[in-house]
């Protein structure tokens, strides 16, 4: 927000939090996350996990990023 100091730590534990609770939105931000190294070591295969469980929830957002990845050979 406007105002705020930016904290992706703080941010990445809400995101996780909301992964392990099976949102696929959560999961889908998890793997933006590991895929940018934001807050967080770059991890492709991490990225790929979230992903993919966003997929499996019915996120087409979390598809194509992990189709993305696949195609790139991650």
């Amino acid at each position: 927000g406007t105002g705020t100091i930016q904290n992706l730590t703080k941010a990445f534990e809400f995101i996780k939090k909301s992964c392990d609770l099976n949102s696929p939105e959560g999961c889908y931000e998890m793997g933006t996350y590991y895929h940018g190294g934001n807050g967080v070591k770059q991890s492709y295969k991490l990225a790929k996990e979230c992903y993919r469980k966003s997929c499996d929830l019915n996120y087409q957002k979390g598809c194509d990023s992990l189709k993305q990845l696949n195609t790139r050979g991650y």
